[in-house]
């Protein structure tokens, strides 16, 4: 179950199994979902539950860009970008990357690294840089990457636009 919000460029996404599924043959089947004024009910084949989602629950922690969230460059350049975890977590969040080069969403010839994986527990604020670098080989054009954290159970991205110039 996912919240995106357009203002901010941040997908909000919740794990519906319970406990969260450590491989994709672990994730429940969701088999029906009915909208109501703030709840999104869904019901659960494989797990055998009726649930809901609160359009008022705010995550404990949240990602956002310290700067514009377009980047222009050029076929082997680099950029660094800047992003704040903010907020609370007992359990470890971990940083991930995707992006829309390929079907599979998996990064290939836009690299991406951070200088922190996994915040073992937030209580406030952790910056972390991205560095994103753009391979020879990768044809101009406009590209979107997603800089995901997530503690297992919710996982927020923050999207950047990359604008690769010939």
């Amino acid at each position: 179950m996912a919240r995106f919000d357009t203002e901010r460029g941040l997908l909000t996404e919740y794990s519906l199994s319970n406990p969260p599924a450590s491989k994709i043959s672990g994730i429940d089947n969701a088999l029906t979902f009915a909208l109501a004024k703030d709840r999104v009910w869904f019901t659960e084949l494989t797990a055998n539950y009726v649930g809901y989602v609160d359009a008022a629950y705010k995550p404990n922690f949240t990602i956002s860009q310290a700067s514009n969230s377009d980047i222009n460059l050029k076929p082997g350049g680099r950029v660094i970008v800047t992003f704040t975890v903010s907020g609370k977590s007992t359990a470890p969040i971990t940083v991930q990357f995707a992006d829309t080069e390929d079907i599979t969403g998996r990064p290939q010839r836009i690299i991406m690294n951070v200088n922190i994986t996994e915040i073992q527990s937030l209580n406030g604020r952790e910056t972390i840089l991205v560095s994103v670098t753009a391979e020879r080989s990768l044809p101009p054009g406009n590209y979107t990457l997603l800089v995901d954290i997530s503690n297992g159970l919710v996982d927020q991205g923050a999207y950047l636009r990359v604008v690769l110039q010939a």
